[in-house]
């Protein structure tokens, strides 16, 4: 269910994918909703994908769909630079239609990356995970692999997961 910053009820979403669904995260794309959900464990066969919706005057209509949960997304105009999970990869969207996101250029992931950012000084896109990685902006190919591998905190408080790349450039 959407909320007004009033508080009120607007837009309710039912999301027919089956009844073992579980909705990970909501996430506005370019004026589109991107719904990532994991659908299937409870009978074996775990499947990540992630619905994106468009808003309309009956509520909120699903346009398109994409395999794997997104996880963490940057947009620059009509580009996004994604990280997916489930398969595991990066992901160079055109959002000329975000609705109707197409892949540009796609990688297998590395570092078990949470975070994920545009610098367009040096048009390079960087990931974080267990370090923080930086890619070409159309071909993901890699360019730059910073610092050493995450160690975790003996107290367990704060971990890598917990960190985000944003406005690097």
């Amino acid at each position: 269910t959407g909320y007004s910053a009033g508080g009120n009820a607007g837009v309710e979403l039912q999301i027919d994918e089956g009844t073992d669904i579980v909705a990970n995260s909501l996430t506005p794309v370019a004026g589109a909703l991107y719904v990532a959900i994991t659908r299937g464990c409870l009978s074996g066969g775990c499947e990540k994908k992630t619905l994106v919706y468009q808003q309309t005057a009956g509520g909120l209509a699903e346009t398109s769909s994409m395999p794997g949960a997104l996880i963490d997304v940057s947009v620059n105009g009509t580009t996004a630079f994604a990280i997916f999970e489930g398969p595991d990869e990066l992901r160079v969207l055109n959002l000329a239609d975000p609705f109707h996101p197409t892949v540009v250029a796609s990688r297998p992931s590395e570092g078990k990356p949470v975070s994920i950012d545009y610098a367009s000084a040096v048009d390079t896109v960087y990931t974080l995970g267990d370090k923080l990685y930086g890619y070409s902006s159309t071909s993901l190919t890699k360019s730059a692999e910073l610092f050493t591998a995450f160690t975790e905190d003996p107290s367990r408080r704060p971990s890598y997961p917990d960190q985000t790349a944003r406005n690097l450039g």
